[in-house]
């Protein structure tokens, strides 16, 4: 699957990159941002970066919901 590959090389992303990943929209990514459910993503320079640890584990969620 080419989204793992990307996923393997890549330690974090911005927003619009996680929105892509997750196959959802920026503004839903915003809101498990603002609610803390993106373990590990912090401001760097006002901009977000989320780890793809936690985009892997939210993939997960996913599959098993």
């Amino acid at each position: 699957m080419l989204t793992v590959a990307i996923m393997e090389h890549q330690d974090t992303f911005g927003v619009y990159e996680a929105a892509r990943e997750l196959g959802c929209t920026s503004q839903w990514i915003r809101v498990l941002l603002a609610e803390k459910r993106l373990p590990g993503a912090q401001k760097v320079d006002g901009e977000w970066q989320i780890p793809a640890s936690a985009l892997e584990m939210r993939k997960q969620k996913a599959v098993t919901a």
